[in-house]
């Protein structure tokens, strides 16, 4: 043989020894590394499973205690009215998204249930769901119904605020086919659930695998604790996890499944990329960059989102807290006495109501400058319901919190729930009100009453009581911003801030569930101890300019025996309405914040801009040459980036004025001035 050929031979021979040598122990190493990598992923893939089981349990739970809160559901569960019971199941089932929904009374007897209408008087008051949401607690678990069915389900007590619970909600979502398939997508394994039956033997109940006898057996062996798993054949190697009741009793649970043979395709890529070299090792490279955001990116994602998500709300969290400190702080002695000083009068109910406020007056020392807001018993001649009726069966009025032209404010108790409520009375001599004008009337309020957050007064309720309209709100004891400038003038500048950025975080509350206030004044922000701020009123001022429209349009139609009734569609407090307001157009999201940007000018000035001592002198200076309701002064004392983003608030144009909540609140908090309190 030539030598050539022969330093060929034996090169490609020490060459083959190489490469067989290499492959070998890359061979043997890949199987080591591809077995360990596999039962972690498969780990990692059970614990997924868990999380989302466990988020689908929280989400379920949070919706069936949201909707527990409903005054009119409680009524029906406390009265056990079942026919009304049984519908607020099949509304609740569709409401939670709930596979069926049950209701129980404070014994645990059935009551009603949504996918067996029939079905009542069943005790459960030894199922651990149900005992323990008797006991006030919120129960989640598993449970399983017959040999093919596997399911989650959350119970939820019944009871009014503080007491004992009078009856339990369960709602459930079945384990089924499409709720594997969309972990399994989430997670990259296969997913089996299975349900125990009374004997202990497991029973696929929903699966990604095509059901067959060899699944059937096979889940039956690795539930009982036999490994490895065969199937058709083919190894799998699986991770298997128990479900258990609210009690601990296990019910059934999952199995996670990945394929051997699947765990180790490097082998097969090693042995091509020895033999095709780079070209297929750069395309293994594309391959396994998108398997591994599939299987590790995609979820890395959502939970990095979930993450940002939390974080933005313990930031929001603990802004509102730190204006809360900041807004405290800043309350004089004398008003922090009266916000203190407010509540125990507003609850005592069963004496009189003058003698008690003289009582608290001398204990207190409460300062003549900022009286209790309880009117004298000979002012209420003049409105519709005196001191110590009952309005509609269920609110005892104790007291005139503030009177005008269209309604009359009061407290009341609410016999139902036990708690104190703001009690806003239409009066129907000032304003027509007919079936429509009322419709509309119910309509407004309960669009507002879907408003839920903390630094909004909550609509609860409206009615009519002998042709009386009225709204409950809650009530927030404490003391008005009104009360406050007169007894102070001017806020500072932090003060102020602290104020704007939670009534902006109430308005973009409300404007997210397109809801408008309309009439926003100092007498509508309370500031309870501790300086949280609520704003009121919601719903009322929408439902008094639309009944005023429609009054108008009434008496246009010739209905002369509304004269004297009807008094216009500009419904709200002039000195801070928006000028396409004062010429009777609709509120907006807009002229919500131009009228909070007024409030905030007063509140750092001590008087509102443009001020008029006639209406019309008042509309003519917004709809005249002037650019804005709010003008700075070289000897204003705050800061010039505030100063501008009221200015943003107070456009008279409409076009050039903010419209969104959020992003002016956006701005306020990137507003670099010392002013803004931080800690």
């Amino acid at each position: 043989m030539h030598v050539t050929a022969r330093v060929f031979v034996g090169a490609v021979t020490i060459v083959a020894l190489v490469l067989g040598t290499v492959f070998t122990v890359a061979r043997t190493e890949a199987r080591r590394a591809a077995a360990a990598g596999a039962v972690r992923a498969l780990e990692q893939s059970a614990d997924l499973v868990a999380q989302l089981l466990a988020g689908r349990g929280r989400s379920l739970a949070g919706g069936a205690r949201v909707f527990v809160q409903g005054p009119y559901f409680r009524t029906l569960v406390a009265e056990s009215r079942r026919d009304d019971i049984l519908d607020q199941t099949f509304e609740a089932a569709e409401q939670l998204d709930a596979s069926w929904v049950f209701i129980t009374d404070a014994s645990g007897m059935l009551v009603a249930k949504s996918d067996e209408p029939s079905a009542s008087g069943d005790q459960l008051a030894n199922v651990s769901l149900i005992s323990g949401a008797l006991r006030g607690q919120v129960m989640t678990g598993f449970g399983g119904s017959g040999d093919s069915a596997l399911f989650q389900a959350t119970a939820v007590p019944v009871a009014a605020p503080g007491g004992s619970p009078f009856g339990v909600l369960v709602a459930t979502r079945l384990l089924d086919s499409a709720l594997a398939v969309d972990i399994a997508t989430a997670t990259g394994s296969e997913l089996v659930f299975y349900v125990r039956t009374a004997d202990g033997v497991a029973h696929v109940a929903a699966s990604t695998m095509t059901r067959d006898t060899s699944l059937r057996e096979a889940v039956r062996s690795r539930a009982s604790g036999q490994a490895p798993l065969v199937i058709d054949g083919r190894e799998w190697i699986t991770h298997a996890t128990a479900l258990n009741t609210a009690g601990g009793t296990e019910v059934g649970g999952y199995l996670v499944l990945r394929r051997a043979e699947v765990e180790v395709p490097a082998i097969a890529a090693l042995r091509r990329a020895m033999a095709i070299a780079s070209a297929l090792g750069l395309l293994l490279a594309v391959v396994a960059a998108l398997v591994a955001h599939r299987v590790v990116g995609a979820p890395a994602g959502r939970l990095e989102h979930e993450r940002q998500v939390l974080a933005r709300e313990l930031s929001a969290a603990r802004g509102d807290l730190q204006d809360h400190v900041a807004l405290s702080r800043l309350l004089s002695p004398d008003v922090a006495t009266l916000v203190t000083a407010e509540h125990p009068v507003a609850t005592e109910t069963s004496r009189s109501i003058l003698p008690l406020r003289h009582r608290v007056e001398r204990t207190l020392s409460l300062p003549r400058a900022l009286p209790l807001p309880i009117l004298s018993e000979a002012d209420s001649d003049t409105t519709p319901f005196a001191l110590g009726s009952t309005v509609a069966k269920r609110y005892r009025i104790d007291a005139i919190l503030g009177e005008r032209d269209r309604g009359v404010l009061y407290r009341a108790l609410d016999l139902h729930r036990g708690e104190l409520v703001a009690l806003g009375v239409v009066r129907p001599e000032r304003l027509f009100l007919d079936d429509d004008a009322r419709a509309l009337l119910a309509a407004d309020v309960a669009k507002a009453s879907r408003v839920v957050h903390p630094h909004v007064a909550q609509v609860r309720d409206v009615g009519d009581d002998h042709g009386v309209p009225f709204v409950a709100s809650e009530f927030v004891p404490g003391v008005s911003l009104a009360s406050v400038l007169r007894q102070w003038g001017t806020l500072p500048v932090d003060g102020v801030i602290a104020l704007a950025r939670q009534l902006l975080r109430a308005l973009a509350a409300a404007h997210a569930e397109q809801v408008i206030h309309g009439d926003i004044k100092p007498s509508d922000i309370r500031i309870v101890a501790g300086g949280q701020v609520k704003l009121a009123g919601f719903g009322i001022a929408r439902a008094l300019r639309d009944a005023a429209q429609r009054a108008q349009s009434v008496q246009r139609a010739g209905d002369a025996s509304l004269s004297g009734r009807v008094t216009g569609a500009t419904v709200g407090t002039p000195e801070y309405l928006a000028p396409e307001q004062l010429i009777g157009a609709s509120a907006s999201f807009a002229s919500d914040l131009y009228a909070l940007g007024l409030v905030l000018h007063e509140c750092l000035a001590g008087h509102a801009p443009q001020r008029h001592d006639m209406p019309v002198t008042l509309i003519g200076g917004r709809l005249g040459d002037e650019p804005g309701a709010h003008a700075r002064s070289d000897a204003i004392a705050w800061p010039l980036p505030l100063d501008t983003l009221i200015a943003s608030m107070t456009e008279n144009d409409l076009a050039n004025r903010a419209h969104s909540a959020a992003d002016v609140l956006e701005r306020l908090e990137r507003l670099e001035t010392s002013a803004a309190p931080r800690e």
